[in-house]
This record gives structure tokens, sequence and C-alpha cells, in this order.
């Protein structure tokens, strides 16, 4: 059996010649949306050879192919804010619960005068 380390994620590209399989079949495999079409044994040779080979989905790829971005931005106040403020536990939860769907979290945290700044917008928000 070979082990692989690798500075740099493996792409899918490279994890389909390992397994002698055609990019569509590593893609769709990986990628969560038709590996039902192909039997256990190639699934799981598929999915072995991509955790051997530190294979991980590219998000920004990802993003680019479906329009969906996979994450929900949270704005919060600065320190000086005097309103609601989150605990470690409820955004710890937060973040669990949004992981459970696949989902990141991306968090903000944005000034009293920039909330009060009509014509500003957070990074975030710009950037996706």
């Amino acid at each position: 059996m070979t082990h692989y380390r690798r500075a740099v994620p493996a792409t899918l590209q490279q994890v389909s010649k390992a397994c002698s399989l055609s990019f569509t079949t590593v893609s769709q495999i990986l990628n969560r949306g038709n590996e039902h079409l192909y039997k256990p044994e190639t699934r799981h040779r598929v999915t072995e050879t991509a955790r051997r080979m530190g294979y991980r989905p590219n998000a920004s790829a990802r993003a680019l192919r479906t329009g969906r971005f996979g994450s929900v931005a949270l704005l919060t106040y600065g320190a000086e804010a005097s309103g609601l403020m989150l605990s470690a536990a409820m955004l710890a939860g937060i973040q669990e619960g949004l992981a459970d769907m696949g989902t990141h979290l991306v968090l903000e945290t944005v000034s009293r005068a920039q909330v009060e700044d009509r014509s500003f917008v957070p990074r975030v928000l710009r950037e996706l």
C-alpha cells in the first residue's frame, strides 16, 4: 500500500490518475452528488485514495461552479457596543449547527460608527 505525504492537497485529477478512473467518476464520488451511481467498492477505492493523498475539496472552485458559497456571515459589534453579546458557548453552538449542514461561519466584527454609516459595507459582504 502506498502512503502519500503531500505539502499541497491532491487535486481531483491526481486522485483520478492514482485510482485509474476518469476525472468525472472521481468528481461525482467525492463531490457528493452522484456517488450512488457507483459500486460501493469503487466509492471506497476513491475515498480511501483521496484520504491517503490528502485531497480536500476546493471551496472556491465549488462556489464558482455552483454559485453558492456555503457560508453564513455573522456581523457583531465591537467591544464598545452596549447590545447583546454572544457567549463563546452560543457562538460554538452556531458554528457546530452550521457545520452539521456543511456551511462555514464567517465572523466579522464592526464598530458602532461603521454600522451607523449608511455607506459602509462590511468586507465580508463586499467580497461575497
